[in-house]
């Protein structure tokens, strides 16, 4: 059988997704995902997301370095549990990042914020694609 990496194959031994391999970065941007919907049910990160959004002068900003510090919280959890998401899957048009952004707008949409994604939605994008950068490099 031939060697498979990605998250799907810890138990093999393996730390490292195959660049090439797009269903396996789907399955790792899907878990950051379902973790950042998680994270902003809790009710003390949605009070927390929604005053730092509603206080916010630039929402794209404001929502793209929210999305960075969920994405960095996340990755770091699963990178202590020994199941790490390779950065190909948090950048690009299904990575991580997209849907987080996507999970943020929504939160905020059904608390009543009623943001329009296409105001800002490019701007958190590349916000956030900038400080993830910065963090990995």
């Amino acid at each position: 059988m031939p060697q498979q990496k990605g998250l799907m194959f810890q138990a093999q031994g393996q730390t490292e997704v195959d660049d090439g391999d797009e269903e396996l970065k789907s399955v790792d941007s899907d878990l950051v995902y379902n973790s950042a919907q998680q994270m902003l049910q809790d009710p003390q990160m949605k009070e927390q997301a929604l005053s730092v959004i509603q206080g916010a002068s630039d929402v794209g900003q404001a929502i793209g370095k929210m999305a960075a510090v969920i994405i960095t919280r996340i990755t770091d959890e699963l990178d202590s549990r020994k199941m790490p998401i390779a950065d190909s899957s948090v950048l690009g048009e299904s990575g991580a990042l997209a849907k987080v952004l996507t999970a943020i707008y929504q939160m905020a949409n059904e608390s009543g914020l009623q943001l329009a994604m296409e105001d800002s939605l490019i701007q958190a994008y590349e916000a956030a694609e900038a400080d993830l950068e910065n963090m990995y490099g």
